[in-house]
């Protein structure tokens, strides 16, 4: 049976598209991320300028990425199902369930936060850090990367200062998506993303988080984008 929020990685939703063929590793250029043209040959995720997105393994019998310079609902990567910006840092869920988080000013000393996990996939999850009025971005996220539980549920990224004190902030689902129309911006891992960070691009969101599924059967956070002009 046909599910509408499933997209096949390597595919688009619309033949209106435009595709070349380059000599890269297909296996480093997963469908759904966004390349680049670096001063040399070959692709980039980091260097030179967007070229457009990886569509992975071309028809060919070599190792060729093929890639989308400009079309029409196209599956690009997300870093997360869900995203929510506090202050400095910037939290991504790494699966398709509801997550909380809360910064509770509990008495902890800078350096040495907290972290407590508790919930299930069925009533969702909340991840509360325990911190100091002076701690900063850099401390917060060593924690939470530090927790196994809560590193299997979100990625912490630094999205502002990383000195800067974090700000104590009740319980707050993290739910924000894509918003139709907004400006695509690109990450320099390839991972498309949506807000102020990033790379600009011509290109805009067409679609909420959708699920990718890859050539083994893995499932992703992709969203679907249009760019006619490219990107």
């Amino acid at each position: 049976m046909h599910d509408a929020n499933k997209v096949l990685m390597g595919s688009t939703e619309s033949s209106d598209r435009v595709v070349t063929m380059h000599d890269a590793d297909p296996a480093t250029y997963l469908a759904g991320l966004a390349v680049r043209r670096p001063s040399g040959d070959g692709l980039s995720l980091s260097s030179g300028g967007l070229i457009g997105v990886s569509l992975g393994k071309s028809l060919s019998d070599t190792k060729k990425t093929a890639v989308i310079r400009a079309g029409l609902r196209v599956p690009v990567q997300l870093p997360g199902w869900a995203y929510l910006v506090k202050d400095e840092l910037t939290f991504h869920t790494k699966r398709n369930v509801v997550v909380s988080i809360e910064f509770v000013d509990g008495g902890a000393t800078a350096g040495s936060e907290a972290v407590t996990v508790s919930g299930d996939d069925e009533e969702g999850w909340l991840i509360s850090l325990d911190m100091d009025a002076l701690s900063t971005a850099t401390q917060c996220k060593a924690a939470l990367d530090g927790d196994a539980d809560a590193l299997a549920l979100i990625d912490t990224v630094i999205s502002g200062t990383a000195g800067n004190t974090q700000a104590a902030f009740a319980e707050d689902v993290i739910d924000t998506v894509p918003v139709l129309g907004a400006v695509v911006r690109v990450t320099t891992t390839g991972k498309v993303i949506y807000g102020s960070a990033g790379s600009a691009t011509g290109a805009v969101f067409v679609s909420g988080v959708k699920t990718g599924v890859t050539e083994d059967a893995t499932e992703i956070p992709v969203a679907l984008v249009d760019m006619p002009g490219g990107l």
